[in-house]
């Protein structure tokens, strides 16, 4: 901010100013060393007073919620404590922010289309919007119900979608699941082949824990039946 006031616009105003700073730190220590600390505390002072934003308080209205939380909570960390944590409160507030705002936006349109031509027959197309990750899990499963499904065939269309994380493949599988359960022909459509693979890998995974703990436990039975320790 510093560098923009006193009229640098050029990336090599910034690569002097980091320059600078470096050299007074790597070689000028000694000197640094003799200023006297309340020398450095006004300059400090100065440089905050001069640097910080504070029509920012004007517009607190005006912005987001989320954005006016950031500030505020910036500005009280930083005077209670030091910039970097409050850097890092900054960040970690902004990214529960964004990702509430993005578990928001999933939604599952439904449409009913015939399997041919003048068939009696439909299927029906969920067609999914938004990202999907840890934080839209839970309105993903609630906006598909298998249990009010009239159509025997369903096709799960993941054109306008994005899948962030394995939370999303686990409740993809759980949704697909429930459908079949329920008797219905499930198709998942427009996934990337690695959704597809870690989806395939973690059928597996779980179908192969359930059998151990099934066999181990079908096992300790048999032993308690025939009276062994």
């Amino acid at each position: 901010m510093i560098n923009v006031q006193a009229g640098g616009r050029t990336r090599v105003s910034g690569i002097t100013c980091a320059l600078a700073i470096a050299s007074y730190v790597t070689f000028g220590a000694g000197f640094i060393e003799r200023v006297p600390i309340a020398a450095l505390v006004g300059t400090m002072l100065c440089l905050v007073l001069d640097i910080f934003d504070w029509t920012s308080f004007a517009r607190i209205r005006k912005i987001p919620k989320t954005d006016a939380a950031v500030l505020v909570l910036v500005t009280g960390v930083t005077v209670v404590t030091n910039l970097a944590v409050a850097v890092f409160a900054g960040v970690v507030l902004s990214a529960l922010g964004y990702a509430y705002k993005s578990s928001q936006r999933i939604e599952a349109r439904r449409t009913s289309v015939p399997v041919k031509t003048n068939s009696v027959e439909y299927t029906t197309v969920y067609e999914i919007s938004g990202p999907l990750f840890f934080g839209s899990v839970g309105s993903f499963t609630e906006q598909l119900d298998p249990k009010t499904e009239g159509n025997d065939r369903v096709v799960l269309d993941f054109a306008s979608s994005k899948v962030w994380d394995s939370s999303a493949l686990v409740a993809i599988d759980d949704v697909a699941e429930k459908f079949r359960n329920c008797g219905k022909v499930v198709t998942l459509r427009h996934l990337s082949a690695d959704c597809g693979k870690f989806i395939l890998f973690f059928v597996w995974a779980i179908r192969l824990t359930s059998h151990f703990l099934f066999s181990r436990a079908a096992s300790q039975s048999g032993r308690l039946g025939r009276g062994e320790p």
